[in-house]
Parts: C-alpha cells; sequence; structure tokens
C-alpha cells in the first residue's frame, strides 16, 4: 500500500509544537490526555478558558498557570507573550519588567540596614516560588563582599500578582 503524499500547507497546519523543542506531526487530531482537538488553535481555547478558571478560583500554582500561558502561545504562535513566558519560567538575563524591580532593604555583614536600594529580581519564578512557599518571611541575597539585599515575601507576592494578572488577560 503506498503512502499518502499530502500537500506541504496542509503538513504545516498540523504541525504542532511542544515546548519549543519538540514538533509532533499528527495527520489528523491532536489528541492530549482523553479530549480530542481538531487544531492547536482549539486546544489553546480550550486550555485558557481552563487556566482562566483555576486562576479565578485560586487553585493553579504560579508555575502551572505560566506552564499553561507558554502552551497557549506557542499553539496561537504569540512570540512575544512566548519570549515573556520563558523568560518568567527561566530567568531574565536582561530587560528585566518594571514589576520585577523593587526597592529593597540593603544590610550589612553584621545584618545591620544601610541603606534602601532598586534591585532587579531576576531570578526564576520556581526559586521565587520555592522562597515563597518557604517557612522564611524574607531570604538575603548577597550584592557584594560586604552587603545583601533582604527580599520580602510581599515583595514576591507583588510580583506573582502581576504574573497572574498578565496571564489573566492573556
Amino acid at each position: 500500500m503506498a503512502s499518502q503524499a499530502f500537500p506541504r500547507a496542509r503538513l504545516e497546519e498540523e504541525q504542532y509544537f511542544f515546548n519549543s523543542k519538540l514538533s509532533i506531526y499528527i495527520l489528523g487530531l491532536i489528541t492530549i490526555g482523553t479530549r480530542k482537538f481538531s487544531s492547536p488553535r482549539e486546544e489553546a481555547l480550550e486550555l485558557a478558558i481552563q487556566t482562566r478558571k483555576d486562576i479565578l478560583e485560586g487553585k493553579g500554582d504560579i508555575v502551572s498557570v505560566l506552564r499553561s500561558c507558554l502552551i497557549i502561545s506557542t499553539n496561537l504562535d504569540k512570540k512575544e507573550d512566548e519570549k515573556w513566558l520563558k523568560s518568567e519560567l527561566s530567568g531574565y538575563t536582561k530587560d528585566i519588567p518594571s514589576y520585577r524591580i523593587i526597592s529593597c532593604q540593603v544590610q550589612d555583614n553584621y545584618r545591620l540596614p544601610i541603606k534602601f536600594e532598586k534591585f532587579k529580581v531576576a531570578h526564576d519564578i520556581h526559586k521565587l516560588s520555592a522562597f515563597f512557599e518557604s517557612k522564611y518571611r524574607e531570604i538575603a541575597i548577597k550584592k557584594n563582599d560586604k552587603e545583601v539585599y533582604i527580599l520580602d515575601k510581599i515583595d514576591i507576592k507583588r510580583i506573582f500578582s502581576k504574573i497572574v494578572d498578565k496571564c489573566l488577560f492573556f
């Protein structure tokens, strides 16, 4: 039996990207779990509805919300949003958003306050989430050999709120 040939345009329509590294070619339907989607767009809509519902009900954790939004943006080919989501998940190297620049206390090695300074929170969401879920109220991040930045859980919660707000209106 000869294999059926499909036009190039048809193959490109049925190409499905997952995590930007693995390309899966499926002729027909895309299956996630027990639900079948006829297109990546349909899957994105379903996932967007579920993610919004989870956010409004306070069910989803920040990492899950970002991962869902990354799948949505990939399926809808929203490159700018995809770049932002990847930066949130893996950390920033440059162009840190304004909501991640916070005013925090700088202390010396003896934990004596010296001054307040703007600090760019470039850390990935996994580290921030782990700190937020820890028993500690604040965290010290080394600035240099003699000074540390002190981040409070309230600052991290504000960052999370801005991220979730952006994902809510995705």
